[in-house]
């Protein structure tokens, strides 16, 4: 992340980091304190984003002896560990690794809402999409740049104007909603999941509310998808 800095706290000596590897400062740096075994302790490792509050004064100069006494500040044992900063050696490895996320399964394009926005061409191109009559949404081949747009806009015809599949994509169709309803595919809640919770429900219902729950299983049945 270029907008965030790796910051160590002076009041504590940096000189630890020169004996310690990425899987133990990853594990002192991101496991609960109370959490960590007898005789271990949490790494003063902050991360600070640039043109956030708090804001951070490079200039020591500002910090005056009065204002370091009311905070506890020890200045110049602040000072003997930035010199200890500057003489570790080059940790920039260690950092990528302590920071790595872990790889994480393919996120559903209907569910991966943080991927970015769309941009000003696909926006052109998905309004063509939408003022189209359906019967010629079939025909239609936009020359998407955002890579989850062709799957979401194919989705959207599937949904809305079933009439306009061809016989193989209508396939395709079932086979995706029998992915999600039955498997949970991309984390969708299945039918076995969506009946419990109205079994669930139902224990504590009025007789209005036994006729809606009641209308809504009739309704997931209806749309329940066949399995082969």
């Amino acid at each position: 992340n270029r907008n965030e800095l790796i910051a160590w706290d002076l009041r504590a000596d940096p000189s630890l980091l020169a004996t310690l590897d990425a899987a133990t400062i990853r594990h002192r740096l991101f496991t609960r304190a109370d959490e960590l075994t007898d005789g271990e302790t949490r790494l003063p490792i902050k991360t600070v984003r640039l043109n956030r509050s708090p804001i951070v004064i490079g200039n020591v100069r500002t910090l005056q002896p009065q204002q370091a006494a009311r905070w506890n500040i020890d200045t110049a044992a602040a000072e003997q560990h930035a010199e200890a900063a500057r003489g570790l050696p080059d940790l920039q490895a260690i950092w990528q690794q302590v920071f790595e996320r872990p790889a994480q399964d393919a996120v559903d394009v209907e569910q991966d809402l943080y991927a970015g926005l769309v941009g000003d061409a696909d926006r052109r191109r998905l309004d063509q999409w939408r003022t189209t009559a359906p019967e010629g949404l079939g025909s239609l081949r936009p020359n998407f740049d955002d890579p989850r747009l062709p799957e979401l806009s194919w989705r959207w015809r599937a949904r809305n104007f079933p009439q306009t599949l061809s016989e193989q994509e209508t396939q395709r169709w079932r086979q995706h909603c029998a992915a999600c309803l039955i498997e949970g595919a991309g984390g969708a809640r299945t039918l076995d999941t969506y009946f419990a919770e109205i079994d669930v429900l139902a224990k504590d219902a009025d007789p209005r509310g036994e006729e809606i729950l009641g209308a809504l299983y009739d309704w997931a049945e209806a749309i329940a998808p066949e399995v082969d």
